[in-house]
């Protein structure tokens, strides 16, 4: 009988410390359900403001797209001009006759 007793006082503890264990893992579950939630909605925050800003900002994103472009385009055409430039000054140059200018500044003096 002193056995049935210890057996049923050791039962006794140890369904006391499954329900204890049960009850801390509720708790647990229940946290990691709400740490969940919290976690979706942060990520769905953080998407919907991407998408917002991008919606918002879209129409001066794509102004400043045409401006970089049209910079490019005279940057590009400046570089056209810039051979032109040089071709010009080098016709100018081989045409230049110095000894009829120093003749013309002569006779005006």
């Amino acid at each position: 009988m002193a056995s049935e007793e210890s057996d049923h006082v050791l039962l006794q503890k140890t369904y006391k410390l499954v329900q204890e264990s049960n009850t801390e893992l509720h708790k647990m579950r229940r946290a990691q359900k709400i740490k969940m939630f919290f976690n979706v909605l942060y990520w769905l925050v953080l998407i919907g403001v991407s998408v917002g800003a991008f919606y918002y900002l879209q129409p001066f994103v794509k102004s400043l797209l045409g401006t970089v472009s049209g910079l490019q385009s005279g940057i590009e055409s400046l570089g056209g001009l810039d051979e032109q430039v040089q071709g010009g000054l080098k016709e100018q140059i081989k045409d230049f006759d110095i000894s009829s200018l120093l003749d013309k500044v002569k006779q005006s003096q």
